[in-house]
């Protein structure tokens, strides 16, 4: 039985790479910092730059918010069933309307960390 040479099908030099040749470097470490670099195998005034559309920045800002609402669901404080029956008794009962307990409510809203 043989060995198997060519699995993929592609031809014989296209998977090897030349080890001699330094690999491009993009990003903070090549030195360019935010500078259009250019490429090689094309003429000098051509450079290679990324554009993001308004579309992809918008998208991105969704989805952002939509995981900073995800983060607050996944860690909001839940209320059973029978807490909820006992705050609409209360209320059927007015006793949220009673002075202390509306001193008391108007103290919290103003102590929680988002009150302006």
């Amino acid at each position: 039985m043989g060995a198997i040479n060519n699995i993929l099908g592609l031809p014989p030099g296209l998977h090897k790479t030349d080890k001699n040749k330094e690999p491009a470097r993009v990003g903070k470490d090549s030195g360019e910092s935010g500078k259009a670099k250019k490429t090689e195998g094309n003429s000098p005034s051509v450079y290679d730059k990324a554009v993001i559309s308004n579309e992809a920045r918008e998208l991105l800002s969704i989805k952002a918010e939509a995981v900073r609402h995800t983060d607050r669901v996944k860690n909001a404080e839940t209320i059973s069933p029978l807490e909820i029956e006992a705050i609409k008794q209360k209320i059927a009962a007015d006793f949220y309307f009673e002075p202390e307990v509306i001193d008391k409510v108007v103290d919290k809203l103003i102590a929680l960390p988002n009150y302006k």
